[in-house]
C-alpha cells in the first residue's frame, strides 16, 4: 500500500511538471508521425500553461489544417500573427486555410505577405490571385 501511494503521488508530480516546452516537443513528434489529433491535444495542453506561445498556435493550425478543421486552423494561425509570428510561412498556412474557406481575396493577401516576407508562394498567388 505504501508503494502504491509513493508511485500515484510520484506520477502525479511528473504530470504536472510537465512545461509548455514540453508538451509542444510532443505535439511535434505526434504531428511528425501524422497523429495529428494528438498533437492537436499537446499543443493546447502547452497553450493552456503558456497561452502566449506562439510557436504552439503555429503548430497547432498546420495539425488543424491537416485535419480539415480549417476554421481552427485560422483562428490559431491568427492568434500565432498576433502574438509575434510575423514569419512568411505562417501567412502562407494561413491562406492555405482560407483558400478552403473560400475566402479567396483574403488567401492572396495572405500569399502576397509571405512572398513579401520571403516564401516563395508564386504557384498560389499564379493558381488563386489576380
Amino acid at each position: 500500500m505504501k508503494y502504491l501511494l509513493s508511485f500515484i503521488l510520484f506520477c502525479s508530480i511528473v504530470t504536472y511538471g510537465q512545461t509548455a516546452e514540453d508538451y509542444f516537443k510532443k505535439g511535434l513528434s505526434k504531428s511528425n508521425l501524422k497523429d495529428y489529433k494528438g498533437a492537436i491535444s499537446e499543443f493546447s495542453q502547452a497553450i493552456e500553461l503558456d497561452s502566449n506561445y506562439a510557436l504552439s498556435y503555429e503548430h497547432r493550425g498546420y495539425a488543424k489544417n491537416n485535419i480539415q478543421d480549417y476554421n481552427g486552423a485560422k483562428s490559431d494561425y491568427n492568434k500565432a500573427i498576433k502574438l509575434g509570428a510575423n514569419r512568411a510561412y505562417v501567412y502562407y498556412a494561413r491562406g492555405n486555410s482560407k483558400v478552403f474557406l473560400g475566402q479567396i481575396d483574403s488567401a492572396c493577401k495572405d500569399f502576397k505577405k509571405a512572398e513579401k516576407l520571403g516564401f516563395d508562394a508564386a504557384l498560389m498567388v499564379k493558381r488563386h490571385c489576380n
